[in-house]
């Protein structure tokens, strides 16, 4: 389970977590920058897709932005979820974000970078209370 940091009746077991990258069109100035910080982003629009699609994703990204709006002056305004196409070539500069599930999708003219500070954790779901001799077992196989 992604970015879940409570599941009634469940137990999470951190496993791994994951860098989440920003996403922007190659022409804009943010682009050069090898690393970028979610004040950066906050005054561009952000495109994510709608709350129920992935609300602990939305909620983490929502959260980071209002972090750093604190500080960057202004909250992102939100729109609706574009393909990295229309980030590529919207007029309009704006940005994404997400965390990698597999390949990326074929080369379009956007820059992905890490957005510094940011990520997702991967969770076990598990029964609630200490763990049984087989999820012992499963748990030491993945400490290695």
């Amino acid at each position: 389970m992604r970015a879940m940091s409570s599941a009634a009746g469940l137990g999470l077991l951190p496993f791994w977590t994951d860098p989440v990258c920003a996403v922007v069109t190659a022409w804009h100035p943010l682009a050069d920058e090898d690393v970028l910080r979610p004040a950066q982003l906050a005054e561009l629009p952000l495109r994510l897709a709608p709350c129920d699609a992935n609300p602990p994703f939305r909620d983490l990204i929502t959260t980071v932005l209002r972090d750093a709006s604190r500080t960057a002056g202004r909250a992102a305004v939100h729109t609706p979820a574009g393909h990295l196409a229309d980030i590529a070539t919207d007029p309009t500069a704006s940005w994404t974000a997400f965390y990698r599930a597999g390949d990326l999708p074929p080369s379009q003219p956007v820059a992905i970078r890490p957005l510094a500070g940011v990520e997702i954790t991967t969770s076990l779901v598990v029964p609630p209370g200490p763990a049984g001799p087989a999820l012992g077992l499963l748990l030491d196989s993945f400490r290695g």
